[in-house]
C-alpha cells in the first residue's frame, strides 16, 4: 500500500488468508472472494472502502475463466 496525498495505491492482493495460507485452490470463485476481502481490509486500514476504487485490474492465470458473453 502506498499513499500519495489522497491517492491510495494498492497492488498484489491474492487469495491468501491472514495466516498466509492459500485459499480456494482450484476454486476461482473462492479465490476471488478472498482477494476482494483482502483488498477490503487494506482499504479499511487506510479509511477507504470498495466504493472508493477508481481503477481495478485483474490477471487470470487460465483462459477458461475468461467469459466474453
Amino acid at each position: 500500500m502506498r499513499v500519495l496525498g489522497q491517492l491510495l495505491i494498492v497492488s498484489g492482493q491474492v487469495a491468501f488468508d491472514k495466516d498466509r495460507k492459500s485459499v480456494g485452490n482450484g476454486d476461482f470463485e473462492a479465490q476471488a472472494v478472498q482477494a476482494f476481502e483482502n483488498l477490503r481490509c487494506v482499504l479499511a486500514a487506510a479509511g477507504a472502502h470498495l466504493d472508493n476504487i477508481v481503477r481495478l485490474g485483474a490477471f487470470l492465470a487460465d483462459r477458461k475463466y475468461l467469459s466474453l458473453s
